[in-house]
């Protein structure tokens, strides 16, 4: 799994989106965000993955084994982005396999979603180049 390895996500050389938030508001809890919430109510920055595609319930599993809990939030295949709430941490990284399901509108969506949650600024994996997404008003060169 590619996780940055120490690279900075928002200095990665892409093209920026800045995209309009959904119409619709979340129903209920993306999968692991109470653990989220419960770092940010400690007064602590979550340093957090959203994961999707294949297996992501495993690596959301073992990114919490090995870097605790209020790391991970799932994206499950069976539900769209929009439906669900997502925490407003200040950045994410969305964890998606480049191999199998790369649809790039579930991406996008995604990305919307998070934004209009809260999220200031998301990069997903995305071949060939990773999709930037940043909150309106919030790109460093706004």
């Amino acid at each position: 799994m590619n996780d940055l390895c120490g690279k900075d996500a928002a200095s990665i050389e892409q093209p920026v989106l800045h995209l309009p938030p959904p119409a619709e508001s979340g129903k209920r809890r993306a999968p692991y965000s109470s653990e989220v919430f419960a770092v940010m109510l400690e007064g602590r920055v979550p340093n957090v993955y959203v994961f999707a595609g294949p297996e992501c319930w495993d690596r959301a599993n073992q990114r919490r084994i090995h870097r605790g809990l209020g790391t991970a939030l799932v994206l499950p295949d069976d539900c769209s982005p929009e439906q669900l709430i997502w925490p407003a941490v200040e950045a994410v990284i969305v964890a998606w396999p480049i191999h199998g399901d790369c649809d790039r509108t579930r991406k996008l969506r995604l990305a919307q979603a998070l934004i209009r949650d809260g999220v200031r600024f998301a990069a997903i994996e995305h071949a060939p180049q990773w999709i930037r997404a940043w909150r309106e008003g919030a790109h460093p060169n706004d």
